[in-house]
């Protein structure tokens, strides 16, 4: 008996060992081109079905959001009806508007890459550079009208907080001829007068010329300690020692 369960026990284990070996030496499954193109499909109508109920959902949202809309205007107009403007929200509203309308009728601004010669620009034309309102235009005409001209579009940053980006809009012909100074002639105010000449410095010239007289250059007051060779050099267009 005990042999014939023994018997029967292994062959039960042999043939299932029989039949896991006979499925793992099976071949794997390989999809045919009609599954492709039925799966390919299943997907392009998930997503179509996904993009339709989002383009559903957005025009929910907007038609909310304008009903919500006329309810905040309906809102805000009987709020105004109920709580009129004090005298001084008033006066706000009425400087806001006349601001708006002075923005509204600015003159339209220069294009990037714009270049104005600096010498020959009016205050219409400066008010279209970026930047530029009427306080900088006055400035900027003011400042070339001190110097006598100028001799480079880089002198416009010598004006008080003036953005260094500003010298880029500008340009100073070659044939600039500045208004030049009479050094040896010109009184104590009209040399005192330009921008690139301090009170000590006049002075100086004038103690020159009072104990050697007529100056021939700068190169004369090289040894003052009142002058710097960066002051000659920037003098140099607008000095004339005939």
């Amino acid at each position: 008996m005990l042999l014939a369960a023994f018997l029967l026990t292994a062959a039960a284990v042999l043939y299932g060992f029989r039949q896991c070996w006979g499925h793992s030496s099976e071949q794997p499954y390989a999809p045919t081109k009609e599954d492709l193109a039925a799966v390919k499909e299943l997907e392009a109508g998930i997503l179509r079905d996904s993009l339709r109920r989002e383009a559903e959902r957005e025009a929910r949202y907007d038609s909310m959001r304008a009903v919500w809309r006329q309810q905040d205007e309906a809102r805000w107009e009987k709020y105004r009806k109920d709580r009129p403007l004090s005298a001084r929200a008033k006066e706000y509203l009425a400087d806001r508007q006349r601001w708006d309308s002075i923005r509204a009728a600015r003159p339209e601004k220069y294009a990037e890459g714009t270049v104005l010669d600096l010498n020959s620009v009016d205050s219409l034309s400066l008010l279209k550079v970026p930047l530029v309102g009427p306080v900088r235009a006055a400035q900027i005409l003011s400042y070339g009208r001190q110097l006598g001209g100028y001799v480079s579009a880089q002198q416009i940053l010598e004006i008080g907080n003036m953005p260094p980006e500003m010298a880029r809009w500008f340009k100073v012909s070659g044939t600039a001829h500045p208004r030049r100074l009479k050094i040896n002639s010109a009184d104590f105010t009209t040399l005192f007068r330009h921008p690139y000449l301090s009170f000590e410095q006049v002075k100086e010239i004038f103690r020159y010329r009072q104990r050697y007289g007529a100056l021939k250059d700068w190169n004369d007051l090289t040894l003052s300690p009142v002058f710097t060779p960066a002051d000659f050099k920037r003098l140099a267009p607008y000095s004339d020692f005939h």
